[in-house]
């Protein structure tokens, strides 16, 4: 009959119709139920606060100490201690042999090159400059002495790769420049890698000031897929700084599949994850070149 009841009728109904020692039970276990649910509600409030608190901990351990977001990708192996500077220039050595090449990078802003000299100066590669996407207009250029450099480089011994100055927002604008390169480059030997250079524009307004990190690193692959599917080695370059904090443009660990063309002026690098190639001077002075060179080192460890 009290089942039928509800609220405070049912209660009394129950008094009414038991022992003393069925209230006793009844009440204990009601009791004992009301505390494990209490028990229960603040676990389950402990532990979103401990989710929460992960997930705030994982936000401010977002970055390492070098101030660099954590891709959660490999380190390099170098050791360091194993870099020499010979004649101006910087190379790698494992078990006393010699594991890279020195090389510099050029475009228009050199201006003429005499390229017998540069090779007689002991250079062994250049990344040439093929062109550029305007940053304001956003069309395709051509290196104004690309076909001059690239030419009298390959006439001079010199070994070429080249570089894009790219200014892509969106994938299709990737894969026009990769398309315009492979054009300018398919009469060549290219032996050196194809290079997606993107870069932020800090000198006035540009069409990329507003292209987030995940856009952009959907850009490099989809030039850097181009280039390999026409039988090239496609490179990434970056400073520095656009991998620091400060920018954090590129998601590494999307990019894991393509070598780093890392730019860090310093006696040594200080980025720790992999990179293949180091521009480590902005200002060199060589042999047959009039005007500032950036000088780099390509490892040629597996």
């Amino acid at each position: 009959m009290c089942e039928i009841m509800s609220g405070i009728n049912r209660i009394i109904c129950f008094i009414k119709n038991t022992t003393v020692k069925q209230r006793v039970i009844t009440i204990s276990l009601t009791v004992t139920a009301a505390i494990i649910s209490v028990v229960l509600i603040l676990v389950i409030k402990e532990i979103t606060s401990y989710s929460e608190i992960g997930m705030i901990a994982e936000e401010v351990n977002e970055y390492d100490e070098y101030g660099i977001s954590k891709p959660r990708i490999s380190q390099h192996e170098y050791n360091l201690e194993n870099i020499t500077t010979e004649n101006g220039y910087k190379y790698y050595y494992e078990n006393g042999q010699r594991k890279s090449t020195a090389g510099i990078d050029v475009s228009y802003a050199q201006k003429n090159i005499d390229w017998t000299k540069v090779k007689a100066a002991g250079i062994d590669f250049a990344m040439i400059r093929l062109g550029y996407r305007g940053y304001q207009t956003g069309l395709l250029n051509l290196d104004e002495f690309y076909h001059k450099n690239i030419q009298e480089a390959s006439a001079a011994g010199v070994e070429t790769g080249v570089y894009f100055f790219s200014q892509a927002v969106t994938e299709k604008e990737a894969e026009e420049e990769a398309d315009f390169v492979i054009k300018h480059i398919q009469n060549f030997n290219i032996t050196y890698p194809v290079v997606f250079d993107w870069e932020v524009i800090t000198q006035s307004p540009a069409r990329t000031d507003n292209l987030d990190g995940k856009m952009l690193t959907r850009c490099c692959i989809a030039f850097c897929k181009k280039i390999e599917e026409a039988g090239y080695t496609p490179m990434v370059y970056a400073s520095l700084n656009l991998l620091r904090k400060q920018y954090d443009k590129y998601e590494l660990k999307e990019l894991t599949g393509y070598d780093l063309w890392l730019a860090e002026y310093k006696e040594y690098p200080e980025f720790p994850y992999e990179f293949k190639m180091w521009q480590y001077n902005d200002k060199g002075i060589i042999d047959g070149i009039e005007h500032p060179t950036d000088i780099d080192m390509y490892f040629n460890v597996n």
